[in-house]
């Protein structure tokens, strides 16, 4: 493990911002609170403000750049999600309450910096019987799709222990079409869906609990047979000691595969905990949890955002920014 700063400190709330890794830059966009339709919402961007940019090509340190973007949608009722698909940045557009739906995608144009609406094929809305909160989770990796042998990626609408699992593909043409999978019904052993991961045409979830986070079982989804089973975590090396809503940082490394684990609050005293863990043979008959060789030092301790393709740990400080190589 090596650890280098790539950039100086951010110096306002980092927690209050979307960030994600693509071209070779860190791309932060503000998120505010605001009341919509008597739900207050904190994780949206789509009333503007704060452009935050880092160059992560430069040799030396770079400075953060502090531009604006407009605002860009005014769906009522909707949450927006931020996700990257081949190197380019889409905020997508869901029904928040009393629902089930992708509603529209935007596509985020660095050269003006604002986001421009693509056209959207997407099924009609899946209505539920109450008010609940639809929460969106898009998984790390891609669906294959051996009908079309196009790459797709998985999104999952999860209104407490019910799944709803969905593709979207986006074409060169620029357009982008939805499609329906399947429902995964509720079930008590489970809550709500936190976080997952597609490899082949295997799709496993991480969930919660009672409002934490169950780092002992996952739930595995086949999407050519749509069966699904709870499937136990052996845990040689014990279990991942983040509290509530796991760790802080999610990622794949598709070629062994590793679903990883990176740095979090320590269930105990709520302290910052700076460990990395990643599930290992998901493809087997008993996947297990194993510590990775590296521990992100607290005094690095700020946003943290993992590059799956070489592994790196962008921890966004005060301070300044850094780069853990973790390989």
């Amino acid at each position: 493990m090596s650890i280098e700063v790539v950039g100086d400190g951010f110096f306002i709330d980092a927690s209050q911002f979307n960030f994600l890794i693509a071209d070779n830059k860190i791309i932060g966009f503000q998120k505010k609170r605001y009341d919509d339709d008597g739900h207050e919402k904190e994780s949206c961007s789509v009333e503007g403000g704060i452009l935050a940019i880092l160059d992560l090509q430069n040799e030396e340190e770079s400075q953060w750049e502090m531009l604006e973007f407009p605002a860009f949608d005014e769906t009522p009722n909707s949450i927006d999600t931020y996700f990257t698909f081949q190197s380019k940045v889409y905020s997508l557009i869901t029904k928040y309450t009393g629902g089930s739906q992708i509603q529209k995608l935007y596509e985020f144009k660095n050269i003006n910096g604002e986001f421009v609406e693509i056209s959207l094929d997407t099924p009609e809305e899946i209505e539920h019987s109450d008010d609940t909160i639809t929460q969106v989770i898009i998984a790390d990796g891609l669906f294959k799709d051996v009908r079309t042998y196009t790459n797709k990626l998985l999104i999952i609408l999860s209104t407490g222990s019910t799944y709803r699992i969905f593709s979207l593909s986006i074409g060169n043409d620029n357009s982008g079409h939805v499609e329906y999978i399947a429902t995964i019904e509720e079930n008590s052993e489970r809550g709500s869906a936190l976080n997952a991961v597609v490899i082949n045409n295997l799709l496993f979830i991480n969930f919660e609990v009672d409002n934490h986070w169950d780092s002992s079982r996952i739930l595995k989804f086949d999407l050519e047979s749509h069966k699904n089973n709870i499937i136990e975590i052996n845990s040689p090396e014990g279990l991942p000691p983040f509290s509530q809503n796991g760790a802080h940082s999610t990622w794949l490394w598709s070629p062994m595969p590793l679903w990883g684990f990176t740095t979090g609050i320590n269930l105990k005293d709520s302290s910052f905990n700076g460990e990395s863990w990643a599930i290992e043979g998901l493809l087997n008959a008993s996947p297990f949890w194993h510590r990775r060789d590296y521990t992100v030092p607290e005094e690095y301790g700020g946003y943290v955002l993992t590059d799956s393709i070489y592994l790196d740990t962008y921890i966004i400080g005060k301070r300044q920014t850094v780069v853990v190589h973790n390989v």
